[in-house]
């Protein structure tokens, strides 16, 4: 059995432009567009057509997972519980702190196809990716998925590439039996979570908020849980106990319809 004193859930993004702009000592309103832009992409995150932002996907997701894995007696944590703006530096702080020694990191986040945030009058081509897929942190020496190296002056405090594969892999494992969910694999990335957890660290990009079926599904508070559940079920896995079902005694768990969609044709993923 694995020692794991406890769970760091990091639901991605959150708040608003101005309030992120102020933390950064700037004028959201005095921006150029393309600055304001940046900061929508960082709080909100993608959006599905409805409108329904990522950010508010990965809190509820994480906030589920929370309840569950108090359930099973773990201590558990959130980079943020509300929905606030965070820093990628104030997340790797997090992580990085005495109190969350020994403990696993689990990033959540929704995926997109494009480079366009809210998915409106997309083409085929951007409609049709679905799935969810997990990164890691590259090996020593190793390109990252798509190619590219370790950035200049690149340090990382993440020493432990076996157990971050051993823990995206059992997590997989989870959500491959969700109905209708297709899994793109482990992939590996210099996210700056990952560099800078010291822990067991993982991002899961849960599904794409561009295809229209599957953003549906994710604003659905029943598949939120689903997800959440597997996130849980893979901890327990890593862990090594005995799994131990995890159930919500208030309403039987109804079953996710099946997504059929088109064959995939193209894919994005931002480093």
């Amino acid at each position: 059995m694995r020692v794991v004193k406890g769970v760091l859930l990091d639901p991605g993004h959150g708040g608003d432009p101005e309030e992120a702009a102020e933390r950064a000592g700037e004028n959201y309103g005095g921006l150029s567009r393309a600055a304001k832009q940046g900061y929508r992409e960082e709080c909100y995150g993608a959006i599905t057509e409805s409108g329904y932002e990522e950010k508010s996907a990965t809190l509820a997701v994480a906030k589920k997972a929370k309840k569950y894995l108090e359930d099973q007696r773990i201590p558990v944590a959130l980079t943020r519980d509300r929905d606030t703006y965070v820093g990628l530096n104030e997340r790797v702080a997090t992580a990085m702190s005495d109190e969350f020694k020994d403990w696993l990191f689990v990033s959540i986040h929704f995926n997109r196809s494009s480079g366009q945030q809210q998915a409106v009058n997309l083409s085929e081509r951007y409609l049709a990716p679905r799935g969810f897929e997990i990164y890691v942190l590259p090996g020593t020496g190793r390109r990252s998925s798509n190619g590219t190296r370790a950035p200049s002056g690149y340090l990382t405090v993440n020493q432990t590439r076996s157990a971050n594969r051993l823990l995206a892999e059992k997590i997989k494992g989870q959500l491959s039996d969700i109905s209708g969910l297709r899994s793109r694999g482990i992939k590996e990335a210099w996210f700056v979570v990952l560099r800078g957890s010291p822990m067991p660290s993982v991002l899961i990009e849960a599904g794409f908020m561009s295809n229209p079926e599957e953003g549906r599904l994710i604003e659905s508070s029943e598949y939120q849980d689903s997800l959440a559940r597997a996130i849980v079920g893979g901890v327990l896995d890593y862990k090594g106990d005995s799994i131990v079902p995890v159930k919500d005694e208030r309403k039987p768990r109804l079953p996710l319809p099946t997504m059929t969609l088109s064959k995939e044709r193209s894919s994005a993923s931002f480093e």
